[in-house]
């Protein structure tokens, strides 16, 4: 059994005051009476009051104030399911990875002065804001290489960003769903809190980005994608056969593979909103999300000395209107 509030035990002092009354009460009465008459013929006089019945009125009350007193404290026993809603607050600790999409494409210049420099920079610029989560690095094209595993060590994070470029990663093309994999053996198991920042243009060559998706949501991993580039693209050279080609945003993937786990999709253009703006909204909003989990919790009890109290306070006044009656006749 579980007590609350402990400190309305002190009520119970009350008890003292009362029954002293009610003893002061008894004595004033016969006192006053052996002034007109002989004590031998109270008795008499409190035939309609009988003494047993004075004494269970002051039983009554005073086992209705008992009963008050432990509503008061409110106890709890016994146990019961219920949901209850937590929320993510700025003490709780996140493992944040960052996975960058490092392909020739990211070269392209919609986004000035390139693409990748302009993820860096605002990757650079978000790790200056957070404080206590870990953070993790991910390098993806063709494959997948995880540079940085989860740290507390934010300026050598930052160094690792800068240094990315298009030659990160040796095999060519973008392919989303080793990326995704990589991830999740970037992630600490153990840790609650996991989210994972998908940067790219979006164009895959893998196909399976979707299966990867719903590995991680079974997992319980947020997946957040940040389309960089525009619909209209721009000019990228093939680093091995020369030919161009125009490198366009393909953002269905990417919105798909947000929805699967339950996090967003956004477009990073050239006119639209800062990519770290993005990154601190995203921050802000994981951190304040709410959920609700089915836990077991003690059961209040306090309703059963409340209905205690009120039937004895009842009878307390049915016993007085008995006396009245008892009285009249």
């Amino acid at each position: 059994m579980e007590i609350i509030h402990y400190r309305n035990l002190f009520l119970l002092l009350l008890l003292i005051p009362i029954i002293w009354a009610w003893i002061r009460h008894r004595k004033l009465l016969a006192r006053r009476f052996s002034l007109y008459a002989e004590a031998k013929f109270l008795p008499i006089y409190l035939a309609g009051n009988k003494p047993v019945i004075q004494y269970l009125r002051l039983l009554f009350r005073v086992l209705a104030l008992v009963m008050l007193v432990l509503a008061l404290i409110r106890p709890q026993w016994g146990f019961q399911e219920s949901d209850v809603e937590i929320s993510n607050v700025d003490e709780d600790s996140f493992d944040i990875v960052f996975a960058v999409d490092v392909s020739k494409s990211m070269d392209a210049t919609d986004l000035k002065p390139s693409r990748l420099y302009r993820a860096e920079m605002s990757l650079v610029s978000f790790l200056e804001k957070i404080k206590d989560d870990r953070v993790s690095i991910i390098a993806f094209a063709g494959e997948a290489e995880i540079l940085c595993p989860l740290t507390q060590d934010y300026d050598s994070a930052k160094m690792l960003i800068t240094s990315l470029s298009t030659n990160s990663i040796g095999k060519y093309g973008t392919n989303l769903g080793v990326a995704l994999r990589t991830a999740l053996d970037a992630f600490d198991t153990a840790a609650e809190n996991r989210i994972l920042i998908l940067v790219s243009d979006g164009e895959d060559i893998g196909k399976q980005a979707l299966a990867a998706a719903q590995n991680l949501k079974q997992e319980g991993i947020v997946v957040y994608t940040l389309g960089i580039g525009s619909e209209s693209g721009a000019v990228v050279t093939h680093p091995l056969s020369g030919e161009t080609h125009i490198s366009k945003l393909d953002s269905a993937t990417l919105r798909e593979i947000s929805r699967i786990t339950g996090g967003d999709y956004y477009s990073v253009l050239s006119s639209g909103s800062d990519l770290s703006a993005i990154l601190a909204d995203i921050y802000d909003k994981s951190k304040n999300v709410a959920y609700s989990k089915n836990v077991n919790i003690l059961k209040d009890q306090f309703q059963i000395f409340a209905l205690l109290a009120l039937v004895l306070l009842l009878l307390d006044s049915l016993f007085c209107y008995l006396q009245m009656e008892r009285s009249r006749g």
